[in-house]
């Protein structure tokens, strides 16, 4: 189990860490606790210390980016 970090894109403020097997279930359990749609990315998985961009859409239909990375 890894421990991934979400920070906001827009200005690196932290948003929350999740516990998950792998980078999707990680993706689902902080969109399912934050009350926003399926996340999309272009980036791909976070690995070797890099980061990923994901984007969720809220329930006011605002997109909101994040910066996702797995934590040691």
């Amino acid at each position: 189990m890894n421990r991934y970090r979400f920070a906001y894109l827009e200005d690196g403020r932290f948003a929350g860490t999740v516990f998950a097997d792998d980078f999707d279930e990680a993706l689902q359990k902080f969109g399912k606790a934050n009350w926003l749609t399926e996340p999309f990315s272009d980036d791909g998985s976070p690995d070797d210390g890099h980061t990923a961009k994901v984007e969720y859409v809220d329930s006011d239909g605002n997109g909101i980016g994040y910066r996702v990375r797995v934590v040691e």
